[in-house]
């Protein structure tokens, strides 16, 4: 069995701030703690969480008591300069949400590549994609070495500050690195997407044509999600307890980890399920040892269902009413029977 122990962390001897750290101390309720003398000459007590993210850099002594003179207790306010805590610089705390282990690298999921990204001073610079985590980490540490440590070097009177780089220099612009997302032509209900457009906040946006004339600007997520008009005209059409644009666009959920809508690895059979919603009601495809098996059963189900049912939507002329949809509107003719579409793929693979 492989050993999974890791060495003890030892802050004997590091700098926080005022404090120095002398030897480990009894344990705050379940936390480790260590022993530190600030350079007015208090012991105190601190646990390494407070030490390493920055919120203790004192025993209290420079924290002003009510009276506006410097006190002996409370916690010592953090150092910022130019919006940069010069504290969370200095320990390169990892964050509890971080999943790399890492600070800066995270996987992008869709793309299925690392993404590098360092902040600093208020801006965040774009600093590559990669396939291995290990090149991700290293753009992550040059930015680092180039960023913080000058910036620390500056702070400590190492270097002058005239030497310090901005975040521009430092880390100059680079083009994306995987293919970006073109709409550009394709067509959501009554929108055509034009070209791209100035991005709305860190959303991706693209100009676009209503088929009333008018032109918007709407984000990806937007286009994707079923928006279908510049709100000339109803943006849902419901009928029989489904959403026509939904099954139009072939959203794919973010808690998807298939890539395929409907499709899911189940562990414990140790197969690929494949299942469809339609009209409110689940129904199951079969399990299939391929996942191309599993894929397909869900494509053959979607244009015997899902497709066959939006034709014949649009074949009734509902889009281009400008009323709103009824509710007591005549059901679209029912598709053939999902269970026609499972029996005949379970006789294709046999």
């Amino acid at each position: 069995m492989a050993d999974h122990s890791r060495k003890k962390l030892d802050l004997a001897g590091q700098r926080f701030g005022k404090l120095t750290v002398l030897s480990p101390a009894e344990n705050i309720g379940s936390r480790t703690a260590w022993l530190c003398r600030c350079d007015c000459g208090q012991e105190t007590a601190v646990t390494t969480m407070r030490l390493r993210d920055g919120h203790r850099t004192s025993c209290g002594c420079d924290k002003p008591d009510h009276d506006g003179t410097p006190g002996a207790s409370g916690r010592a306010s953090l150092t910022y300069i130019d919006g940069t805590c010069v504290e969370m610089i200095r320990t390169r705390t990892v964050r509890s949400n971080n999943t790399s282990g890492v600070p800066g690298v995270e996987w992008m999921t869709k793309k299925q590549r690392w993404r590098a990204t360092i902040c600093f001073k208020g801006k965040r610079r774009y600093l590559g994609s990669y396939e291995k985590f290990e090149d991700a980490v290293n753009a992550r540490k040059e930015a680092e070495t180039h960023l913080f440590d000058a910036f620390l070097d500056a702070y400590s009177g190492k270097i002058p500050q005239s030497e310090l780089k901005t975040i521009e220099e430092a880390c100059p612009p680079i083009a994306r690195d995987y293919p970006r997302l073109d709409l550009t032509g394709q067509t959501f209900g009554q929108l055509t997407v034009l070209a791209p457009a100035e991005n709305i906040g860190s959303m991706t946006a693209w100009r676009c044509r209503c088929g009333c004339g008018k032109e918007i600007v709407v984000e990806t997520a937007h286009l994707r999600s079923g928006q279908t008009s510049c709100g000339c005209k109803p943006c849902w059409n419901f009928v029989d307890g489904t959403f026509i644009e939904l099954l139009r666009s072939k959203t794919i959920r973010r808690n998807n980890t298939s890539g395929v809508t409907g499709v899911e690895w189940v562990p414990a059979s140790r197969k690929w399920k494949a299942v469809i919603f339609f009209k409110g009601k689940r129904y199951y495809l079969g399990c299939y040892e391929n996942f191309e098996d599993a894929v397909a059963a869900r494509k053959q189900a979607e244009e015997m269902y899902h497709d066959s049912f939006v034709r014949e939507f649009e074949a009734r002329g509902a889009l281009d009413s400008r009323a709103p949809p009824c509710p007591g509107r005549e059901a679209v003719q029912r598709p053939p029977d999902i269970r026609n579409i499972i029996l005949q793929r379970k006789d294709g693979l046999e």
